[in-house]
């Protein structure tokens, strides 16, 4: 888990600072987390379960062309190596609802100031820090 919170706070970084993850920080990621994958338990259906938040999140990416970044589909994809499918899913629901308070907040203030928050983007992955850390810390 320390290994994943790592990851999480790098993917956090790259997303605030670039609005993207890059592809080789994604495949080193992936590589060490089926390292651990097989060293521990051995890779099977049960990582292939935990990818599936990922995988919803590419096809809907795919759907709204481009609506979901395929970074963030692809970060839960990577995370599938680090947490069961249940932990993934927690942390996915518990990053929609951070962003959704701080998106309906940061609506409110800007509309009240008159400027037009249509085209407005938020990077996804800071939002998960804070589940994510929880997640290392207490399992």
């Amino acid at each position: 888990m320390k290994l994943f919170s790592a990851v999480l706070v790098w993917a956090a970084w790259q997303d605030i600072e670039r609005h993207s993850l890059g592809n080789g920080f994604l495949i080193l990621s992936a590589g060490l987390g089926l390292a651990l994958c097989i060293g521990e338990n051995g890779a099977g259906t049960a990582v292939l379960a935990a990818m599936l938040p990922g995988l919803v999140l590419l096809i809907f990416g795919r759907l709204t062309c481009g609506g979901i970044g395929r970074g963030d589909g692809w970060f839960f994809v990577v995370a599938g190596f680090y947490l069961n499918l249940w932990e993934n899913v927690w942390l996915l629901a518990s990053g929609l609802i951070l962003c959704g308070i701080y998106s309906l907040i940061l609506a409110v203030l800007l509309t009240a100031r008159g400027r037009n928050i249509r085209k407005l983007r938020l990077p996804f992955i800071p939002f998960l820090l804070p589940a994510g850390l929880w997640l290392c810390l207490f399992s």
